[in-house]
């Protein structure tokens, strides 16, 4: 247990990007702006303020499927996610969240890449 050990399969990089997470509940469609605060090719962290989408809650009503959708300088990255993990940080008074990319399509995948490498030649 002590000491942890990171077991990710990717290495997370910390970025700043503005995303859409969408959801679909019994036919009804919602979204959900939130900020990406970290991000590897697995999964991502992401912030936002509430996990209300209009009248449905995104842990509490079970969406049928969850969608990040994130307008990067490569391209449009659209994937399925799966929520890990959820707290909410008094400090911020903010939610982040644990995702994890389910099915990457390959052009998500290829513009994810592209992005990762820039965030890894700045840092």
């Amino acid at each position: 247990m002590w000491p942890l050990v990171d077991r990710r399969k990717s290495k997370r990089y910390p970025v700043s990007w503005q995303a859409v997470l969408q959801a679909a509940f019994q036919g009804e469609k919602a979204t959900l702006e939130v900020a990406v605060v970290d991000v590897s090719l697995g999964g991502a962290r992401l912030e936002t303020p509430s996990l209300q989408m209009g009248p449905r809650h995104v842990m509490a009503d079970h969406p049928e499927r969850l969608e990040l959708e994130i307008l990067l300088p490569a391209g449009l990255f659209t994937a399925p996610v799966q929520i890990r993990w959820t707290r909410y940080l008094e400090d911020l008074r903010k939610f982040h969240v644990g995702v994890s990319f389910e099915d990457l399509p390959g052009s998500s995948l290829a513009v994810l890449k592209e992005e990762l490498s820039a965030v890894a030649r700045a840092s």
